[in-house]
């Protein structure tokens, strides 16, 4: 029976450590596209061995896969994601050396579920290499300094050590990729060699400061050289340098949902601090908190120094330490429940409204910045950050409230860093099986590529608008057509007889769209638009097809029914038709109620081409204060008003939500044209119909009770 359990336990724990880290890491890899251009042009780099001077090894390990799997985006892939794994056994037998095994399994799921990590894995962006190095620097030198092992096991993981600072000059150089761990075992073991007396100790701690000191002082002279090389492993962006606080957003936003726990951790862990006494096996213990903290600081300022905001955060795998270690110590402290809930729930909340209300913080796991979010990736994205964000609230919140009850006191005691770091991991989990795997479908053609694959007949073309031919060869999208622009694709796409595809970029949709308006009256056929990014278009609808433009929303060639109706002009241009209002599920409702949000569309007929840029605006009259929403030029950019053709049908639809301020009755609704800037001194006169100030009364909204 002993020996049953001996074997299946062990096994049992194999197989669920597989299956988590198949799904964390592997599963669906090849999903997603290519990202062009940011994935795409390190993938080019790889297949075609240009010589950078940044990513050697990175780049090596892509190319290797190619090789190996040939050109596709599984086979470049999955050299990182070995990286990756290598970078989270690293982390777990280095928390093993020292703490429970339990503690040591909390940490690399912690790392394995942070943005960050798992996204720099599954994507050719290379950073992934840096940090599985770091990672393994630093367990290597750290064990070989700090841990009561064998000789044999201390010698061998100083050879890990130093190969991980070798690997990381490679991707990052001297600075990021050698000095951050190395530099940190050294300063830790300097200020304790007092303990830490032991020959092999002194031989790996005084090594690792000397590399670490040689890593910062070869930064300094490669970089005062004046020459991109190697050891300096990245190229500043051009202009000011970013702030020292742009670091910190950087790293909180790429690690979310976890980073919410940072701040309890931190001052959890600075609490507790104090420097290694006693035996072997407790200066160790004592040692790696501090050593944790002291990695992440040192990567921050070498981030904040090296000025590349396109870098990734290089430490991730020390807040996955700090975190579960500051977690793991509280069953002795069960005071400190009710804190790390505050704090939690506080930090949490404020990262899920950036990552809503900032759009580009979504970026931040790629190291990316000014990427604009995909439109039809904001419809569904808000709704998964806060699930995420509610698991790891409703995890720290019920766990502190059963802290304060006597019957469930102990429990919490036992398990409340369990139920706490399983609600972490669930959290993580949906960033990684929900939002990025859509948002890389928003942002990659492959799905494009795939509807052109089974959808076209054998001999019917694909042309390619703003999107870069190199993307087809790992998406199997066979020979491709560059058009030159949006005229030539256009004459090339609605003049052939037979069938053409045109896979386009969003930002050419208006262009073309206008072209199909004044050539046949009707909006361009679009087959495939599930990203707003990369849109599929053909000349021709096969039986059971159907346009799927997403301009029809926006351009049409007709009013739908409206309940107010309007006879009304502004200028020469622009006949306004009425309006209708929609509520929460889509519809048509007769009034509105104070507190909710509602959809106002106003539809217009374009008469004649718009002289110049104006803004649209509403007014709903209340005394003392009015309603008021317009839409400037740039907010018509999913259909900017220089395409609006004559015979045009826009529908310009505003988001309202009256304040309680506004009770039960019936108030003006007024509508009207500015020039810009729109300070109302500029408003297009109403030729027919009757106004106030050049704004167009167009009846009367109704509040409900």
């Amino acid at each position: 029976m002993k020996l049953t359990r001996s074997i299946v336990r062990p096994l049992g724990a194999c197989l669920l450590a597989a299956a988590f880290f198949f799904l964390v890491f592997v599963h669906k890899l090849d999903d997603v596209g290519v990202w062009d251009p940011v994935e795409l042009d390190h993938a080019e780099a790889a297949r075609t061995a240009e010589v950078k001077p940044t990513g050697w090894l990175a780049q090596h390990s892509i190319a290797l896969g190619f090789r190996l799997l040939g050109t596709n985006a599984f086979a470049g892939r999955l050299p990182l994601v070995v990286w990756g794994l290598v970078g989270v056994f690293a982390l777990f037998a280095l928390v093993a050396s020292f703490r429970p095994k339990r503690v040591a399994v909390w940490a690399a799921a912690a790392l394995s579920t942070m943005p960050l990590y798992f996204v720099q894995s599954r994507t050719m962006l290379g950073d992934i290499v840096t940090t599985a190095s770091g990672s393994v620097a630093l367990a290597g030198l750290a064990i070989a300094t700090f841990a009561a092992a064998s000789p044999r096991v201390r010698l061998g993981s100083l050879g890990l050590g130093l190969l991980g600072v070798v690997c990381g000059v490679l991707t990052r150089g001297a600075l990021i990729g050698a000095a951050v761990p190395s530099l940190a075992v050294g300063i830790v073991w300097a200020l304790t060699h007092d303990v830490h007396r032991g020959r092999l100790s002194r031989i790996a701690g005084s090594l690792s400061f000397a590399l670490g000191v040689c890593a910062v002082l070869t930064f300094v002279v490669a970089r005062h050289s004046g020459q991109h090389t190697l050891l300096i492993g990245f190229q500043a962006a051009p202009g000011d340098r970013p702030t020292f606080d742009t670091t910190i957003a950087n790293v909180v936003h790429s690690t979310f949902p976890w980073s919410a726990l940072l701040p309890f951790a931190f001052a959890k862990v600075f609490a507790r601090t104090a420097l290694p006494v006693g035996g072997d096996e407790k200066k160790g213990r004592d040692a790696l908190g501090p050593l944790f903290c002291l990695v992440a600081f040192i990567a921050y300022g070498a981030h904040a120094i090296a000025g590349a905001p396109s870098i990734a955060f290089c430490a991730p795998y020390a807040l996955a330490g700090i975190i579960t270690l500051s977690l793991s110590d509280l069953g002795r402290h069960p005071h400190s429940w009710a804190p790390l809930a505050a704090f939690t729930t506080c930090f949490a909340f404020l990262i899920a409204r950036d990552y809503i209300k900032l759009s580009e913080k979504v970026f931040s796991p790629y190291a990316l910045a000014n990427v604009a979010l995909p439109e039809s990736f904001r419809t569904t994205s808000d709704r998964t950050v806060w699930l995420a964000a509610g698991a790891l609230i409703a995890g720290v919140v019920v766990t502190a409230l059963a802290a304060q009850l006597p019957l469930a006191h102990s429990s919490v005691r036992r398990h409340g860093a369990t139920i706490v770091l399983s609600c972490a991991v669930i959290s993580g989990l949906v960033f990684r099986l929900r939002y990025y795997p859509q948002l890389g479908t928003h942002l990659s053609p492959k799905g494009a590529f795939d509807s052109y694959n089974k959808l076209r007949k054998k001999g019917e073309p694909l042309g390619l608008l703003s999107v870069d031919p190199r993307g087809g060869r790992y998406m199997h999208a066979g020979d491709t057509i560059q058009m030159p622009g949006a005229a030539e694709a256009f004459t090339w796409l609605t003049n052939a007889k037979d069938r053409h595809w045109l896979l386009l970029r969003g930002g050419d949709l208006p262009t073309l769209n206008a072209l199909q308006r004044e050539k046949e009256g009707r909006n361009l056929t679009i087959l495939d638009a599930r990203s707003s990014e990369m849109l599929l278009a053909t000349n021709q609808l096969a039986e059971r097809e159907h346009n799927d433009n997403p301009l029809d929303q926006i351009v049409l060639a007709q009013a739908p029914p409206l309940p107010h109706r309007l006879d009304a002009k502004f200028g020469e241009s622009l006949e306004p038709l009425g309006w209708l209002t929609l509520d929460g599920r889509g519809q048509s409702v007769e009034g509105v109620s104070a507190g909710r949000t509602y959809r106002l569309r106003i539809f217009y007929r374009v008469t004649d081409k718009l002289p110049g840029a104006y803004c649209t605006f509403i007014h709903i009259e209340h005394t003392p204060t009015r309603f008021s929403a317009e839409h400037k030029e740039a907010e018509w950019a999913r259909y900017p008003m220089r395409f609006w053709r004559k015979g045009d049908v826009i529908a310009d639809e505003f988001a309202v939500s009256l304040p309680a301020s506004f009770r039960a009755g019936k108030y003006p609704l007024y509508i009207g044209l500015d020039q810009l800037p729109c300070v109302g001194d500029h408003r297009v006169p109403v030729t027919r119909g009757a106004h106030v100030d050049q704004r167009l009364e167009a009846g009367l909204l109704e509040v409900l009770p």
